[in-house]
């Protein structure tokens, strides 16, 4: 486990680029897991458990008057063992965004396979896992449910009727189109306790319309691949929900009204990237006239150079003695982040 990896990485990178007549200032935030994993860094992968379709189902999905027409390999992209495939995919994908996070010291399904109970529940027993693996927690998925749907639909288009006189005639046209859904649940589970400390359900969906250009030789998409993407994108869910991970986020700077010569000069600063000077030039300009951009500008500088409790005070100050409106909104943002920060921080340390 590298967790100072992490927190290496929440030292703010910025970088400024230029959006009509405001400065724009992206930068790195670290951002806390949904659920606190901080007791929980060695984590038991279980064997994700696959979506079973019965016959009923399975006849239902596939397009029954498609299915009857003809050769059944031309009419549905579905494949035997297509549910099993799916949760062996899930499985690899959900490990590979977790080894991502840097958080985790993960034990595979693979791993754990020779500690399985041969009783009838097949279970693993905790105390085996805790002994054997040092694990605190063990992470049980299943698919829940897999939904496809599949039919030749008719698409109308306009093209050019080839005359050279921009007219355009209405073509009609046949594509196939495949939708479908994944549902996905999992459960943490204290292996100490054997208590569940956290659950969540996840779902995604994707459709495909492919053109038919010859009914004869057409073969559909495999709806597999359909689904690969809907896995990645639930495990990378699952990866911010699980772990502290790092955002990219934008501020803009306040642009002066007041066309001051050393307002100008600290606004190329930061265009410059000196970030430190254009900070104190900011500070010297706002507590000598009370310039509102100044202040402003100088709490996002505070703000992106990671130093949070100081962008707030100032934003405070700011907001009481300009009555501005933004900046007291600014001020619930930056209340708001300066929470996050330190519950990521401490997640990480922990």
């Amino acid at each position: 486990m590298r967790r100072k990896a992490v927190a290496a990485a929440a030292i703010c990178m910025v970088l400024v680029i230029f959006s009509g007549c405001a400065t724009r200032i992206a930068f790195n935030v670290v951002k806390p897991a949904e659920i606190n994993m901080s007791e929980y860094s060695h984590l038991a992968i279980f064997d994700i458990e696959p979506y079973e379709f019965s016959f009923v189902r399975l006849i239902i999905n596939i397009n029954l008057n498609n299915f009857f027409e003809g050769d059944t390999n031309t009419t549905t992209g579905y494949t035997l063992f297509m549910e099993k495939r799916i949760a062996d995919k899930f499985e690899r994908q959900l490990i590979y965004s977790l080894q991502k996070a840097d958080y985790f010291t993960l034990i595979s399904p693979s791993q754990l396979r020779p500690y399985k109970s041969v009783t009838a529940s097949g279970a693993y027993r905790s105390d085996v896992l805790i002994n054997n693996f040092n694990v605190t927690a063990s992470l049980i998925g299943t698919i829940e449910d897999l939904w496809f749907n599949e039919k030749v639909i008719e698409v109308e288009t306009y093209v050019d009727d080839g005359t050279g006189t921009d007219t355009f005639v209405k073509e009609t046209t046949e594509s196939f189109l495949q939708e479908v859904t994944l549902e996905f649940s999992y459960s943490i589970l204290d292996l100490h306790t054997n208590q569940i400390i956290a659950a969540r359900y996840l779902r995604g969906e994707k459709k495909l319309l492919t053109p038919i250009e010859d009914s004869e030789t057409f073969r559909p998409p495999k709806l597999y691949d359909l689904y690969v993407p809907i896995i990645a994108e639930i495990s990378s869910r699952i990866r911010y929900q699980l772990a502290p991970h790092i955002e990219r986020e934008y501020r803009y700077l306040e642009k002066d009204t007041t066309q001051s010569i050393l307002m100008e000069t600290a606004d190329q600063l930061v265009k410059e990237k000196n970030y430190n000077k254009a900070l104190s030039l900011y500070l010297e300009i706002w507590h000598s006239s009370g310039n509102y951009a100044a202040g402003y500008n100088a709490a996002v500088l505070y703000e992106v150079l990671g130093q949070l409790q100081q962008a707030v005070s100032l934003m405070q100050d700011v907001a009481y003695q300009t009555g501005n409106p933004d900046a007291f909104d600014k001020v619930v943002k930056l209340e708001y982040e300066l929470l996050e920060y330190n519950e990521a921080i401490n997640q990480i340390r922990q």
